[in-house]
């Protein structure tokens, strides 16, 4: 018995089973004509769980935001030409972080590139300096092999995406019309179309790296042997609580203090902080105290450092630099390591603990491990005095006041630029159970606030996100999301009237150009913009208010909006203030004081 079809809508339909198959469970679409087959076969499966947003850029960094949420590969679908490109910016953060996204780009047949057809660009490998995989899967057909290949090359990238070179990967569809499902293309054997349709092709499971390269294991090991001064740097990174756990035990086992960068979310795991330095980006301004504070040795876990003091420590050391990463990714801008171990860490961190036989490593100088966590511990005395006095509306104490106000379990999304320095610099931790997540693959400060919503679509608790005006700007098309979608989020907006970062940098110091190009000051209301997508504004004029504001906002179910305006001439005045109390503290450790 013969079975009619549209094969597009067929092929589809293949698609969307196998990765149904393979554990895939969010889909992002946005309209278009092209992309029809992709939208019905995915949207007609009650399994996945679909989301409508307007614009493709919006929409890719909203799948960016559920994939860094749930840890798994999320789908974006957009109609063919500049539709596909929109994807690129989210697509580089996505590669930069090791973020696993499914990229189906439907597509005009080869036959009309360069032809002058509507809507038509050269696709092909469009992202390749930033995809891990790239399939062109052609036009779709009905033969027992093309199902077969489409179904394993649908299994393949999803292996990649998910584990195997973690990232985003790309689908081409080029589709020929018609698109309907009732527009029928194609007569097929049922028992084909059934057998197709539901042929089982397994996804294997997951698997770790383990340690190959022998000769560099020696030399970390010897270097733990023989060398008096150990550092573990722990970067950018959405850490796993084992991780964690075993951190703390290479630490105590030998003597090696933690330097937890504000981009990583160790400083707010509940495990044991004692072994933990949060103040190295503050202390390490001086080169005379970095020379004094330099180590024989560094094992690095994760992103480089966020703050400039310390890509100066990793630059200026003549310690020995180990980079651990499970893919064989290198952060190391100083062009200083020593070698890469390509291996996860929790692997690395086990094997390790499992070498040398006593408890303890006696070479390791005890009072090199003490003196970090001396200093950091007064330092985070001068600090907590300084933020307390701190007058409003100082930037540096807006997101330490954000995670000390809240106490139960939530959301933090920061954004680059100033407010991911800022928590470097001013937040230690949390009474509150805290998931941080920040976007430090190519660190812009695009998609911002659509990556937040997606991370507050999946979650259970309270999203907050911490942005700066540039960045609000950029993202104005992500506010539609929370109204599309019905997701609360609140946005803390520290708005300083333009590029207020650019003052720390010496370009600050020729003020011809430096207003108008760099400063760029743009007056705007945004106000009428958050309410233009039916969020509620606050103008918050006290830290009581942002308290009081920040309470009430987390158990809304809208989108909220707290602004905060700043001078950000008087807050680089107040963290410079700051950065010389701590400067003479730290000297005094040397001096005998």
């Amino acid at each position: 018995m013969k079975k009619s079809i549209n094969r597009n809508i067929f092929w589809a339909d293949v698609l969307a089973a196998q990765l149904k198959k393979c554990g895939l469970k969010h889909i992002c679409f946005s309209p278009g004509s092209r992309s029809t087959p992709l939208i019905f076969a995915f949207s007609r499966e009650k399994y996945f769980k679909t989301h409508l947003i307007l614009d493709e850029r919006s929409s890719a960094f909203f799948a960016l935001g559920l994939a860094k949420k749930l840890n798994q590969p999320t789908a974006v679908v957009t109609t063919s030409g500049t539709a596909a490109a929109e994807l690129y910016p989210a697509i580089v953060e996505a590669y930069k972080s090791r973020i696993p996204l499914l990229i189906f780009t439907a597509d005009r047949p080869a036959r009309l590139r360069y032809s002058g057809a509507n809507q038509t660009i050269n696709q092909i490998n469009i992202f390749a300096n930033h995809i891990r995989k790239f399939y062109d899967l052609g036009l779709p057909g009905t033969s027992i092999n093309k199902i077969r290949r489409l179904k394993n090359i649908t299994r393949e990238g999803f292996l990649i995406a998910d584990n195997l070179d973690r990232g985003p990967v790309h689908f081409n569809c080029p589709f020929e019309k018609p698109f309907e499902p009732d527009a029928y293309t194609d007569k097929i054997d049922a028992a084909d179309y059934k057998l197709l349709l539901n042929e089982n092709i397994k996804v294997n499971q997951r698997n770790t790296n383990p340690i190959k390269n022998v000769k560099l294991w020696k030399a970390v090991k010897s270097s733990i042997k023989n060398s008096s001064k150990g550092i573990i740097f722990c970067g950018s990174d959405f850490y796993s609580d084992e991780f964690s756990k075993l951190c703390i035990q290479l630490s105590q086992k030998y003597n090696l203090p933690i330097i937890a960068d504000g981009a990583s979310n160790l400083r707010f795991k509940k495990h044991s902080q004692k072994r933990m330095v949060v103040n190295a980006a503050n202390f390490l301004r001086t080169k005379e105290i970095r020379k004094k504070l330099d180590a024989g040795f560094i094992i690095q876990f994760g992103g480089a450092p966020t703050s400039k003091s310390l890509l100066d420590f990793f630059e200026e050391t003549s310690a020995d630099i180990f980079l651990v990463n499970k893919y064989g990714d290198i952060h190391d801008p100083s062009l200083s390591a020593a070698g890469l171990f390509k291996s996860d860490y929790e692997s690395f961190c086990k094997k390790l603990l499992s070498e040398f036989k006593s408890s303890t490593v006696t070479n390791i100088d005890n009072n090199y491990s003490e003196q970090l966590l001396k200093i950091d511990k007064k330092v985070e005395e001068i600090k907590s005095a300084f933020l307390n006095s701190a007058a409003f509306p100082f930037e540096g104490k807006i997101i330490n006041a954000a995670a000390q106000t809240l106490t139960s379990k939530f959301n933090l999304m920061v954004s680059n630029s100033m407010p991911i320095r800022d928590l470097d610099f001013f937040v230690s931790g949390s009474r509150a159970k805290i998931n941080l997540y920040c976007s430090r693959g190519a660190s812009g400060i695009d998609g911002i606030t659509s990556t937040a919503m997606g991370i507050a679509k999946a979650a259970k608790v309270p999203t907050v996100l911490v942005t700066g005006d540039l960045a609000f700007f950029h993202d104005l098309n992500g506010l539609s999301i929370s109204k599309l979608l019905s997701i609360p989020l609140t946005i803390v907006l520290i708005n300083n009237n333009g590029g207020g970062i650019f003052e720390m940098l010496p370009i600050a110091e020729h003020k011809n150009v430096f207003t108008k190009f760099f400063k760029t000051p743009h007056n705007l209301s945004f106000q009428k913009f958050v309410q233009g997508f039916e969020g509620v504004h606050h103008q918050i004029k006290s830290w009581n208010d942002f308290e009081s504001g920040l309470l009430k906002a987390v158990q809304s179910k809208n989108l909220t909006v707290l602004e905060i305006k700043t001078n950000s001439t008087h807050s680089l005045i107040e963290r410079k203030r700051f950065w010389k109390s701590v400067s003479q503290t730290t000297s005094s450790f040397f001096d005998g004081n």
